[in-house]
């Protein structure tokens, strides 16, 4: 009798051992399913850069750079560009001679912003952001946060912009206003003043 009570604790370890490796098997392939779910095409890799090359390689994104001179699309841009380093490279929307030559950017929630030709580069402004106040260790990010919220959601040149908080200089222990919020296209090139 001891023999079979030997055996029968053999055949139930065995079950079990199978029943685990089944287990195991069964959550790597889901695990396996739930990373595949994450890429599924060269599309998913997408970073939206025009002078990338974007493809799925087992399962994991790859953003090559195109080679040099490769004609590029890109909104901050005046008509093609070319590639440059990875980068979509040409004259800048906010390049001008004169402030006709600005583009208008829309405000939320209506209208467009002041905007002026200053040293070759567009600039403007929004005289009437909404006037929190703020403790001087979170300016900066919060002060950002709203100028970009104060721009049109649906502006297509939103991402094109350099965001300028300007708020008074006062001690660390004061709150401060915002006063108003600057903008220039980060790609246009302010030339220094002739002096």
């Amino acid at each position: 009798m001891w023999w079979c009570a030997g055996l029968c604790g053999c055949l139930f370890c065995a079950l079990l051992s199978t029943a685990l490796v089944f287990a195991i098997l069964a959550w790597n392939e889901a695990q396996d399913s739930a990373d595949l779910s994450q890429h599924h095409t060269a599309a998913d890799c997408d970073d939206g850069n025009s002078c990338t090359l974007d493809t799925l390689l087992q399962r994991a994104c790859e953003n090559r750079p195109l080679p040099n001179g490769e004609v590029c699309t890109d909104l901050c841009l005046v008509g093609d560009g070319v590639c440059l380093s990875g980068q979509c490279t040409g004259v800048c929307v906010g390049n001008c001679i004169n402030t006709a030559d600005c583009p208008d950017i829309a405000k939320a929630p209506a209208g467009v912003l002041d905007k002026n030709c200053l040293f070759g580069a567009c600039f403007y402004t929004n005289f009437s952001p909404p006037p929190p106040f703020f403790q001087a260790t979170s300016e900066t990010e919060s002060f950002n946060k709203i100028c970009k919220g104060s721009l049109s959601p649906l502006e297509p040149f939103r991402d094109c912009l350099d965001i300028h908080p300007i708020a008074p200089a006062v001690l660390p222990t004061e709150q401060i206003n915002l006063l108003q919020c600057e903008y220039t296209f980060a790609c246009a090139e302010v030339q220094k003043p002739i002096v």
